[in-house]
């Protein structure tokens, strides 16, 4: 059997332009990733059951929500056909870590020797991911914000998927919320 040669890809070589049925169409999936990023977040047991095989999967789970996330926001060539923030009319503020994604390919979807550095890797993911984790809220927020307001996505969101926004959105808010306290609660200072 002869192997096909690859084709080989440009970013620059890339006219794609969505749509606007394929940028409704992407609105569903864009709430799935944020959904999911909240749900795993916020009501999974990934904190007390650290260091287990079923900790790993669940938060590497969360960890690829926040990567797919995170190539949406911050991608400003696409890929193909990859859905970005800027179809939506998103201007992505600057408080996502230039470093995080780096990160993440480097020691989690890629299989490299620098990750074998690493001490406790789990450990490592959850101290980093609670300093990142507010700011990216905060954009995802945004964004879900910009989607309800439609004039500046220029997507029209249908009533009838507008409920499940507004929800994520109130869910988000709740959570972010949680986190603030939870941060202030550690740096309270205790008597004794």
């Amino acid at each position: 059997m002869v192997e096909k040669p690859r084709k080989k890809y440009s970013k620059k070589e890339n006219t794609f332009e969505p749509s606007d049925a394929q940028k409704a169409r992407g609105l569903e999936h864009i709430r799935y990733e944020i959904s999911m990023l909240y749900w795993i977040g916020c009501h999974s047991p990934w904190h007390a059951i650290y260091g287990t095989p079923i900790h790993t999967a669940i938060f590497e789970g969360f960890l690829l929500h926040v990567r797919t996330l995170l190539e949406f926001f911050t991608c400003k060539d696409r890929y193909k056909d990859s859905i970005l923030a800027s179809d939506y009319k998103f201007e992505t503020p600057s408080t996502i870590p230039d470093d995080i994604k780096h990160d993440l390919d480097k020691y989690l979807a890629h299989l490299t020797y620098s990750r074998t550095e690493r001490p406790d890797p789990d450990q490592e993911w959850i101290k980093y991911v609670t300093r990142f984790l507010p700011g990216f809220l905060d954009v995802c927020i945004q964004f879900v914000d910009s989607i309800l307001h439609a004039e500046a996505s220029q997507v029209k969101l249908p009533e009838d998927k507008r409920d499940r926004w507004q929800q994520l959105s109130e869910h988000l808010r709740d959570w972010r919320k949680s986190i603030q306290d939870q941060n202030a609660l550690n740096h309270t200072p205790r008597n004794g």
